[in-house]
């Protein structure tokens, strides 16, 4: 009994390492604060995440159609930046226009849509774009973009975990972008509790702001711990060598690649919500 037991734990874990040295097939899914272009311009910015590869970015800080940017960004950058499918996240009202956030996607966008964050007195309106991700197999993933108020933002960090709570043991969901927090905040411990994030040593290296000398980690890109994402890996953008996002905008992207072969997969251990696999 004992070593059919073991037999199923290594046969897992043998599986899912196999299955990532072998599988071609992985999405890619990026986060990025753009600014609104102010640093740079979209065609700089659109040229860089062509460069950097995503299949799947959240943006942030982006403007529809208002004083500041009388055209849509959003529109602009789909095109530059080669995507098929996009959605515009209305946040607030700007200058005549609209402010928000955007996903851009080469799969397709099921049932996207925009959910409002509590307002806190006298501050900048804040939502949670919403969409799930179509993908080659058929199978689906949650795409959550949040763009979390200054100083404190618990109450709306709290408020979109619920939102997600009813979809967390069906779906697999990636809860991403700038979340104006570091981790030594109180509420990512209440946040890791559910989603994990991928970082490896030194953390520091993933610091997202500001540019050029980023000191703070404030940009994530988490995903449910029900679900294995074995052979998952957050790109180091500092080490690709590939862009030089210094002064395309204040923040840097943060991407993560996930194989196939692990969504929607259930984690094995119960215990600890995380794939056998990952130990290994």
């Amino acid at each position: 009994m004992i070593h059919n037991y073991f037999r199923k734990i290594i046969f897992c874990a043998l599986t899912c390492y196999f299955s990532t040295i072998f599988a071609a097939e992985s999405i890619k899914i990026a986060s990025y604060n753009i600014r609104a272009g102010l640093d740079s311009s979209i065609e700089s910015i659109a040229k860089a995440i062509v460069q950097l590869g995503p299949d799947v970015i959240e943006i942030q800080e982006i403007d529809e159609s208002n004083v500041r940017n009388s055209y849509s960004q959003t529109d602009l950058l789909k095109r530059l930046a080669q995507f098929d499918y996009s959605y515009f996240c209305d946040a607030t009202p700007y200058k005549k226009g609209q402010y928000g956030h955007a996903i851009l996607s080469k799969y397709p966008l099921k049932d996207p849509i925009t959910i409002k964050l509590p307002k806190r007195r006298d501050k900048e309106d804040r939502v949670m774009c919403l969409t799930r991700i179509e993908l080659d197999n058929k199978k689906n993933i949650l795409i959550a973009g949040a763009h979390f108020g200054l100083n404190d933002n618990t109450e709306q960090i709290q408020y979109a975990m619920n939102t997600l709570q009813s979809w967390i043991k069906q779906e697999q969901i990636i809860l991403l972008g700038d979340f104006n927090m570091t981790p030594d905040n109180p509420i990512y411990q209440t946040l890791t509790a559910y989603y994990r994030e991928f970082i490896s040593p030194p953390q520091n290296m993933y610091d997202t702001y500001p540019t050029p000398v980023p000191s703070k980690r404030i940009d994530y890109i988490l995903t449910s711990k029900e679900y294995s994402v074995c052979g998952s890996k957050l790109t180091n953008v500092f080490q690709d060598g590939i862009v030089n996002w210094d002064h395309l905008s204040d923040h840097y992207p943060l991407m993560i690649e996930i194989p196939y072969t692990s969504i929607n997969n259930l984690a094995k251990d119960d215990n600890t919500k995380s794939s056998w696999c990952e130990i290994f």
